[in-house]
This record gives structure tokens, C-alpha cells and sequence, in this order.
């Protein structure tokens, strides 16, 4: 059962900035990026118990999903009747910048 996505504004602004950044850098990659963002959230809705615990965190209901071709996690809880994103968070910056959010 696919369930609703709920996207925090933080994680809409991580999305932001990531697209605005691969734009600057290649015009179209950041569109690109969004379209594997989009398939990656479709797949989240659809079975949000594939993604994998995020390591080093103590929160065990916190998963994450990578993004094919960048490296970047979507960060995610799901409850019973929704997932909610908390963040589009790339694997190498900032790690755990996020937690502050759930």
C-alpha cells in the first residue's frame, strides 16, 4: 500500500539548494537530480520498510534511501499512515545536521 509523503520544509530547502547547485555546475543536471529524487520518494511511498537504518544514529525509526547517480539519502519516519521526509541529505557533507529535525 503506498502510503502519503509528507516532506518537511527543511528537506524541501536541502532539495533546493542541491538542485541550484547542480544547475550552476552542469545546466541540466539539477533536473536530472530532481527526477531521481522523484523516483527514489515514489519508491519510499510505495515500501518505506526497504530503506536501510541510518548508521550511527540511535533513533532506530529513522531510515534512509539512497539516490541513484548522486550521493545523496532521503531521510524518512514512517508512521501508520504516512512517511515523513525530514531531509535531502548529501552523504559526505554536514552528517546527522538532520536529527535536530525529527
Amino acid at each position: 500500500m503506498t502510503k502519503r509523503l509528507r516532506i518537511a520544509r527543511e528537506a524541501e530547502d536541502d532539495l533546493d539548494e542541491a538542485i541550484a547547485w547542480y544547475e550552476r555546475e552542469e545546466p541540466g543536471l539539477g533536473q536530472r537530480f530532481r527526477a531521481a529524487v522523484r523516483e527514489a520518494l515514489t519508491t519510499i511511498a510505495a515500501n518505506p520498510g526497504l530503506g536501510s537504518r541510518v548508521p550511527h544514529v540511535t533513533d532506530d525509526d529513522a531510515r534512509r534511501w539512497l539516490v541513484k547517480r548522486f550521493p545523496y539519502a532521503i531521510v524518512y519516519y514512517e508512521t501508520q499512515t504516512e512517511v515523513r521526509v525530514v531531509a535531502v541529505a548529501h552523504g559526505h557533507r554536514r552528517p546527522g545536521y538532520w536529527l535536530r529535525r525529527t
